[in-house]
């Protein structure tokens, strides 16, 4: 499963406005948990960022228990190789892979690059110990489009020639994962 939507938010959106400003990329989100690379959501809870309206517009009619989100900004020298989405915790503890249920990438700064496309593996194609693929999909880092995908796809950001690439990721878990549960515990703890 492979969607691309271009021009997703409307021209006159006011996340799309805040978005357009670099800082709020620069700045992204205070990581409450800077150990996890991502914050979390659980849909239910008032969107208490930017971030999490962005995700309320992406994911709306979802029946998620919770997202995954971080920011990637990257250049020639800051690459992302093959990867698939998957519970990191849960796999570095136990070797068990858990995927999220959809993979999301939403391109809402104005970025100028030549490069960084998503590159993804086909569905069936678990290419070899190098990550040879006999056959894969590009996408490019187009302003305002939305790329949604199959977690559990090998997938990677291709070479940056020339510009910094700015993208907003998103994990959609249906079934809710032991690190988000873990954080929440965090959350109502320091809160008590």
């Amino acid at each position: 499963m492979l969607l691309v939507k271009d021009n997703f938010l409307p021209s006159d959106s006011p996340i799309l406005k805040s978005l357009k400003d670099k800082a709020t990329w620069q700045h992204g989100f205070h990581m409450e948990h800077p150990e996890t690379l991502s914050e979390w959501w659980d849909g239910k809870e008032k969107p208490s960022n930017i971030w999490e309206l962005l995700i309320q517009e992406m994911c709306a009619g979802s029946k998620s228990n919770c997202f995954e989100y971080w920011i990637n900004i990257l250049d020639k020298n800051k690459t992302l190789s093959w990867h698939q989405d998957k519970d990191e915790h849960v796999y570095t503890t136990t070797g068990v892979t858990n995927y999220a249920d959809l993979s999301l990438v939403y391109y809402g700064y104005p970025h100028v690059i030549k490069g960084g496309y998503i590159e993804l593996a086909q569905e069936t194609d678990v290419g070899d110990y190098d990550y040879n693929f006999k056959d894969t999909e590009r996408i490019r880092p187009v302003y305002n489009r939305l790329v949604v995908f199959q977690p559990s796809r090998f997938h990677r950001v291709m070479p940056i020639e020339l510009g910094i690439r700015y993208g907003f990721q998103v994990n959609v878990w249906y079934n809710t994962p032991q690190k988000f549960i873990d954080v929440k515990k965090e959350k109502t703890n320091e809160q008590s």
